[in-house]
C-alpha cells in the first residue's frame, strides 16, 4: 500500500499515516467541462411558445405611421420643426395633434411675435432640461412658456422615449400634453 505523508491532528507520532485511497491515479472530484449538462438559462419558456399564448391573439393595433395619417401626431422631423429637433436631440422627434394646435395657437396670434421655430425651440429646450434632471429615463415632464396660445401662458409637456412603431424598435421622443399619456 503507497502512504502519503499528511499532517495528523492527533499526537504525533514518528511513521507516516496510510491513506485510504485506492492505488492509481486520483478521481477526479469534478467531471470535465464537456461531461455537465446544464439546463436551458430560460428552461421554463417553452420554445414553441408564443405571444399569443400568454396574452392571447391581438385584437387590434394602431402604428405611429396610422397616427401621422391620421392627424393624431405630428412629424417634429422636417421643415422648420426637424431643424430645431435635430439642434436638441439625436432622436427622431414627434409631438401630438393638441400640443401642435397650442404652437399654431401661438403663432397664430399676432399680438405675439411667436414662430414656429420659435416655440418649437422652447418646447424642446425646456424638454432638454427636463430629460437631463428626470430619474426616469423615458418619461420627463415639466413646464414650458408658450405666450398668445390662450388665457394662460405656462404648459406642462410630457415627453416620452419609447419605439419609433409596433414594427420599427429604435427609439423616439413624443412631446404630449400630461393627460394623453
Amino acid at each position: 500500500m503507497k502512504t502519503h505523508p499528511t499532517t495528523n491532528t492527533q499526537p504525533s507520532t514518528s511513521s507516516p499515516v496510510s491513506s485510504s485511497l485506492p492505488p492509481g491515479p486520483v478521481p477526479a472530484l469534478v467531471p470535465p467541462r464537456g461531461d455537465i449538462t446544464d439546463p436551458p438559462l430560460n428552461s421554463a419558456v417553452q420554445p414553441d411558445s408564443t405571444e399569443d399564448d400568454l396574452f392571447g391573439p391581438v385584437i387590434s393595433t394602431y402604428t405611429r405611421a396610422q397616427a401621422l395619417d391620421d392627424g393624431i401626431q405630428v412629424d417634429a422631423n422636417i421643415g422648420d420643426f426637424g431643424e430645431i429637433s435635430r439642434e436638441h436631440f439625436k432622436l427622431p422627434c414627434y409631438m401630438t395633434a393638441r400640443l401642435f394646435a397650442i404652437i399654431e395657437k401661438a403663432v397664430a396670434n399676432e399680438r405675439y411675435c411667436n414662430d414656429f421655430r420659435g416655440v418649437w425651440h422652447d418646447v424642446c429646450w425646456m424638454g432638454k432640461l427636463a430629460i437631463r434632471s428626470s430619474r426616469d429615463a423615458s418619461v420627463a415632464e415639466y413646464s414650458v412658456i408658450i405666450k398668445g396660445a390662450g388665457r394662460r401662458s405656462t404648459y406642462r409637456v410630457r415627453v416620452e422615449c419609447g419605439p419609433m412603431d409596433i414594427d420599427d424598435p429604435r427609439p423616439c421622443l413624443t412631446f404630449m400634453l400630461p393627460d394623453e399619456s
